[in-house]
């Protein structure tokens, strides 16, 4: 479940907005938006570094995107900060069995189960084998993500808010 953000007001600015043509609404809205997203983005990047060290959280630096919501209600508009696995197919990784390896950069869709890498990092995971006293392997969860979210909210409603009016004021001059 994406999480989201209310702004103070919003009454007001939508009916600011509304006398406003749809189409320079909307691209008020998208503008203002994309300045907070890129706030926990930021943030978002920073963490992978620091939490998820080396050669993978260079990666997940790298593999992280701004992107618009697919399907929008209508009157809502809403961009998420995630991964590009397109452009970096080793996020998704393969169980044993398959073929595949981060190590070689072969992704083969064989044998084995597959699953998303950010994911197994940020909630924890079950890992292969067993410990010591014979029950399995758990890897405790390395958050990022929610943490710059946690951490950027209220910075990212400001943004948002600011840009919202001073896009207003603009189409109205």
């Amino acid at each position: 479940m994406p999480a989201t953000l209310t702004l103070r007001g919003a009454k007001k600015l939508e009916k600011k907005l509304k006398r406003l043509e749809t189409k320079l609404a909307k691209k008020i809205v998208r503008k203002s938006v994309r300045e907070g997203a890129k706030v926990i983005h930021k943030r978002a990047k920073s963490n992978a570094t620091v939490v998820v060290t080396g050669g993978l959280g260079t990666l997940f630096k790298k593999a992280l995107v701004i992107r618009a919501w697919r399907k929008q209600v209508r009157g809502s508009y809403g961009m998420s900060v995630g991964f590009n696995t397109k452009k970096y197919p080793e996020l998704i990784g393969y169980t044993a069995g398959s073929q595949s390896s981060i190590a070689t950069k072969k992704f083969t869709k064989g044998s084995g189960r597959k699953h998303f890498l950010p994911a197994a990092l940020e909630y924890g995971h079950v890992g292969p084998g067993k410990a010591d006293s014979g029950a399995p392997k758990v890897t405790r969860p390395r958050a990022f993500m929610r943490p710059a979210y946690d951490y950027e909210r209220q910075t990212a409603i400001r943004v948002i808010e600011t840009k919202l009016w001073d896009g207003i004021k603009e189409a109205v001059r």
